[in-house]
């Protein structure tokens, strides 16, 4: 329970503060040969991709609900802090490789040529940092939630709903790494240097965050118990509001689960990402009416 709300205390702050700050000695004239996406002044998450805060807020929500639910023995509540605090770390990593392309940017316009002097400086501000600390506290907050997994000796859930939910993960991971247009598959942990391509941090990041869901899914799915649901659904619900908001225009400049896909025009979802998160919401809704149902009938 503590752990539950000093992570997600530390994943609010994180999400509304600076990240990225660039500053000039003096006045710029920026020309058309800037380099793209170039300014001076802060980033805040939301300047990096405006769903992205969102998907932090949720996170923190259900690590704290999470956390109180599990102080009060609920192993489903354990869970679902844990299964949060992975989904955070995984959304702390996309957004630390998305903080460095300002920096790229104010670099490459430092190297162009100019007859007017001036200096530049980046900062990795405070925002930045706590975007790691909460990363691994949400981190350290899901291996502390295990202990309640140990000592859950109910019946185990329905199996077949356990077996699709974990195949819809895995579909849903797996989604945003195929590649697109005349993209390779091995673009996904190789650079493409081009502008607007992921960066080697958010080349890293991206495969963090899948990696986190992917976990967090299977892992919870087919433990087949209250404690395995409740992970399933903290680990999977921010990577949903990635997907809505990105399938249906909610935001300006949104990412989807894996920021996007190899070799992709524009921010989209390919098709197999959207049967998987699919299945996978299906799934968890019928794994939480199984459980409840479950609860029901061994009432004395």
């Amino acid at each position: 329970t503590v752990l539950g709300v000093l992570a997600a205390l530390v994943a609010f702050v994180a999400v509304f503060t600076t990240m990225v700050s660039v500053t000039a000695s003096t006045a710029l004239v920026i020309g058309d040969d800037a380099p793209l996406g170039f300014r001076t002044g802060g980033w805040l998450v939301d300047d990096l991709a405006d769903n992205l805060s969102i998907a932090g807020l949720i996170a923190a929500v259900l690590m704290i609900v999470g956390g109180v639910a599990g102080g009060f023995g609920f192993r489903w509540g354990s869970g679902l802090a844990g299964g949060a605090g992975l989904a955070f770390a995984g959304i702390a990593a996309l957004a630390i490789g998305l903080a460095q392309f300002p920096i790229d940017a104010a670099r490459d316009f430092a190297l162009i040529p100019t007859d007017q002097p001036f200096t530049l400086t980046i900062t990795r501000d405070l925002g930045y940092w706590l975007m790691l600390t909460g990363g691994a506290l949400g981190v350290v907050l899901f291996f502390a939630s295990i202990n309640d997994a140990l000592r859950d000796h109910r019946p185990g859930l329905n199996p077949w709903i356990a077996a699709v939910g974990a195949l819809s993960v895995l579909v849903a991971a797996a989604g945003p790494t195929l590649p697109e247009n005349l993209a390779l598959f091995s673009d996904n942990w190789y650079l493409v240097e081009a502008p607007g391509e992921p960066t080697a941090l958010l080349v890293v990041g991206r495969l963090v965050q899948l990696a986190l869901l992917a976990i967090t899914g299977v892992a919870g799915f087919l433990m087949v118990r209250r404690y395995g649901i409740g992970l399933a659904v903290g680990g999977m619900l921010p990577s949903l509001w990635l997907a809505v908001s990105v399938l249906f225009d909610i935001t300006e400049r949104p990412i989807g689960p894996g920021f996007r896909n190899p070799g992709a025009a524009d921010m989209h979802l390919h098709g197999v990402t959207i049967i998987g998160i699919s299945a996978v919401a299906a799934m968890s809704i019928l794994a939480a009416i199984a459980a409840y149902d479950q609860s029901v009938r061994e009432r004395p």
